[in-house]
């Protein structure tokens, strides 16, 4: 997922990268997951850990990672010296 943010960053800007890496993050990641590691579902079935709450933890840790990351933007943008190059 952070490739596909990464195109979308460079594709359309900053911000859109952080928003496709937070939204788009836990849906295709668990698509992905579902493809290639499916047998591991019944590792963490046997730990109490459900299909959702793995969807869950993935969106929190998205956002823990994506919140920090834009706020330096932000600063960094507010001071001349950010991404967006203006």
């Amino acid at each position: 997922m952070l490739a596909i943010g990464l195109l979308v960053t460079v594709a359309f800007g900053f911000g859109w990268g952080i928003i496709c890496f937070v939204l788009l993050g836990p849906y295709l990641s668990g698509r992905a997951f579902q493809v290639f590691r499916n047998n591991e579902y019944t590792f963490y079935f046997n730990l109490g850990i459900t299909k959702l709450k793995l969807l869950k933890m993935n969106f929190i840790i998205n956002l823990v990672i994506a919140i920090p990351v834009a706020i330096l933007s932000y600063i960094l943008d507010s001071n001349g010296i950010g991404f967006s190059g203006t």
